[in-house]
């Protein structure tokens, strides 16, 4: 149609469309502000050490390394120069990943054990412990035991390493001491336990790994032969609503966390509270005008082809997503060694030293709450506001993105998070439903979990 001849907008629409879009250029604000503020506020996740986190995971790789010691020792193969040099690499990790000065002697009690009291010595003179007067005791006591044996302790610098420092201590204690004589027994049976663990998680991994690729390549050959229908149906009109629903949840998810840390708080049981976040913001797009029926079917909020049906579907595309996961989770460590960080979820630390009914607590904060909140919000709202304007992929860019980084674990842990949400967008793509990225999302924290937990606790 010509331009001379296209008929004029009417004014009350032209308004409305002014109002919208300067409603959406305060919400992408919002958005900005609220990012930003929490990136700032988890600055210190991404450099600080997480000394809880670098106890369990040295703990457990220490114990496997002695446990396969042992084993070369039992095959008279522990002077082969390989193992030996995995050995030294293995210590040379948990070196530089040790921040505080008592990390660094925990470091140094495992190298005595895996590489000699002489590579420990060197450590140990390298801790600096300041005013920390128990530290330079304990340290005095680790280097009595490398110098002069464990009998030369003491019974209660004995009972106060191993109170201080658990198996790190009874490992120290255990220097030079015979095989069949407490504590080597017990720290011999420790390594073999976890060795066997490790090698049974390694085993479900490559099952894992060869379920992704026959999945992956499963859904290639759909893809090819276009027998993967799209579920999601972008619609012809949608308002800016969806856009500021999502700022004012962030608004929401700061406002509390202020409230929380201003009250003093600290336990993990106020995230249920966010649970009223994804209503608050559908009742807020309903009040601007939408149908809340249709407001339910934007966002995903149906049973699609039925609830077992696409909670299937779910798990069998996250499994195959893993092909597009593992890589991102590769970057993400390179990056955690390039820049030296140690990022960590804040549930980790209750998670590895809470009680059996915490631990569950944390089961479900983790596999309901969290899938169910962040797949209505990122998945469900903010994607079908940005869906309606760009190509999925763009979309997906985008909502993947500000999920990661509104994450705690700091920027090296971005391209891990953000691979994660693609695959999660692109479920949601796919399906249409909700349930099915929601069913992803609680397969892979139930995952993460389950491993930290085996491996750590």
């Amino acid at each position: 149609m010509d331009s001379a001849t296209a008929p004029e907008m009417p004014d009350e629409l032209r308004t409305g469309v002014k109002k919208s879009n300067y409603r959406q250029y305060i919400a992408w604000l919002l958005i900005l502000a609220v990012a930003v503020l929490i990136i700032y506020a988890n600055r210190n996740s991404d450099r600080a050490s997480n000394g809880i986190l670098f106890q369990k995971s040295a703990r457990f790789r220490a114990l496997m390394l002695i446990g396969l010691k042992s084993m070369g020792q039992g095959l008279a193969a522990s002077g082969d120069n390989r193992i030996q040099a995995q050995f030294t690499t293995a210590v040379q990790q948990i070196e530089q990943e040790a921040r505080s000065e008592t990390d660094k002697l925990r470091a140094a009690i495992i190298a005595a054990e895996l590489l000699g009291k002489e590579r420990a010595l060197t450590a140990l003179d390298a801790i600096m412990p300041e005013s920390d007067a128990e530290l330079a005791e304990d340290i005095a006591s680790v280097r009595a035991i490398y110098t002069d044996g464990p009998a030369a302790l003491e019974i209660t610098a004995h009972d106060r390493l191993i109170h201080r420092y658990g198996d790190y201590g009874r490992i120290a204690l255990a220097f030079g001491v015979a095989a069949d004589m407490q504590p080597r027994k017990q720290i011999e049976q420790a390594a073999l336990r976890s060795l066997l663990l490790a090698s049974f998680i390694g085993l479900a991994m490559v099952l894992i790994a060869v379920t992704s690729i026959a999945f992956f390549i499963l859904g290639v050959i759909f893809l090819l032969r276009k027998k993967i229908r799209w579920g999601y149906i972008a619609p012809s009109f949608s308002n800016s609503s969806y856009l500021e629903a999502f700022a004012l949840y962030l608004l929401l998810l700061v406002g509390l966390g202020v409230v929380v840390r201003f009250l003093g708080m600290h336990s993990p049981w106020w995230n249920w509270l966010l649970a009223a976040a994804p209503l608050i913001s559908l009742l807020w797009i309903r009040n601007h005008g939408a149908n809340f029926q249709e407001v339910l079917q934007s966002v995903g909020l149906h049973r699609g082809q039925g609830w077992w049906r696409e909670i299937g579907a779910g798990l069998m595309a996250y499994i195959g997503g893993l092909v597009f996961i593992v890589p991102c989770v590769m970057m993400s460590y390179l990056l955690i060694r390039i820049l030296g960080t140690n990022p960590s979820h804040p549930i980790m630390t209750p998670l590895l030293e809470g009680n059996r009914w915490q631990v569950l607590g944390f089961y479900g904060i983790a596999c309901i709450l969290a899938p169910v909140t962040e797949e209505t919000m990122f998945r469900g709202i903010l994607f079908h506001h940005l869906r309606n304007r760009w190509s999925w992929l763009s979309s997906a860019i985008i909502v993947s993105f500000i999920f990661a980084v509104l994450h705690p674990q700091g920027w090296a842990a971005v391209p891990a998070l953000g691979g994660i949400a693609i695959v999660l967008t692109g479920i949601r793509e796919w399906r249409g439903s909700l349930i099915a990225p929601v069913a992803a999302h609680a397969l892979n924290n139930f995952l993460a979990l389950t491993i930290a937990l085996l491996l750590l606790r």
